[in-house]
């Protein structure tokens, strides 16, 4: 288990004005949106709620920047 969930991740970033934005907005606003731990999960919903190719592919940036998020908490302990 990581220290920091995607949507704990989610609430620290800075608003934006740009398709990541968008993203952040989209997902804060949405109550269903999923908490995994797996992009698989995160793109399948994404897919499924929000067919958007410019959104999905923030929300798959923002995704990259979780992880790097999360090996250097985990590097910190």
């Amino acid at each position: 288990m990581t220290s920091m969930t995607f949507k704990q991740f989610l609430t620290s970033l800075r608003p934006r004005n740009d398709a990541k934005g968008d993203f952040l907005r989209l997902a804060r606003a949405d109550p269903d949106f999923p908490d995994s731990e797996s992009w698989e999960e995160i793109h399948s919903y994404m897919a499924k709620r929000h067919d958007n190719s410019v959104i999905t592919d923030a929300a798959a940036d923002v995704w990259n920047e979780y992880q790097v998020s999360v090996r250097k908490l985990r590097k910190a302990r």
